[in-house]
């Protein structure tokens, strides 16, 4: 056995071996969906910090993953302050607004397949031309609020047109 197989699972939470004080570094981002849930949108660090402003614990935050802790706030020992899908890397929507796709052609960057159980799914396929897939969140003026590129092999969680609201998974 050897490779990935012998190589340590790491486990889709943080649990906290100390308590403290969670300060955050490198700058992660996070938005709050509808239900009061605070989703990683860019990674960073969370920090625990003991009473002499000593960091005494850090853990990388993921793309995706929600935290039930944000700066400033005390933890405990034993305490889990995120979660997140290890098999999944997300597209988060930022903002609210209606989805348009860029530069997604069925066929050339973009492949529609119907499963057995009749869902259809779209992938971003691998292009060489000079196209760049996104999905593009707009208002109702029809003025780009943010965009998202897609990488090939992404999985399109909704169809053009859809409404997003802040903290859905697009892709």
């Amino acid at each position: 056995i050897g490779g990935t197989a012998s190589s340590s699972f790491k486990q889709p939470i943080i649990r906290l071996k100390s308590t403290g004080v969670v300060k955050f570094k490198d700058a992660p981002r996070y938005v709050t969906d509808k239900d009061g849930n605070h989703i990683i949108v860019k990674g960073g660090m969370l920090c625990v910090y003991d009473n002499e402003d000593s960091e005494i614990e850090s853990h990388e935050l993921v793309i995706g993953a929600t935290l039930s802790k944000l700066e400033g706030e005390k933890v405990k020992s034993n305490e889990v302050v995120s979660k997140w899908d290890p098999f999944n890397v997300p597209i988060i929507a930022e903002v609210s607004g209606r989805i348009e796709f860029r530069d997604l052609i069925e066929g050339i960057t973009l492949s529609r397949e119907v499963r057995s159980s009749g869902i259809e799914e779209l992938t971003v396929m691998e292009h060489r031309e000079d196209l760049h897939p996104q999905l593009v969140v707009i208002d109702d003026n029809g003025d780009i609020l943010d965009h998202h590129p897609l990488p090939s092999g992404a999985h399109l969680m909704l169809v053009e047109d859809a409404q997003v609201d802040v903290g859905s998974v697009m892709a």
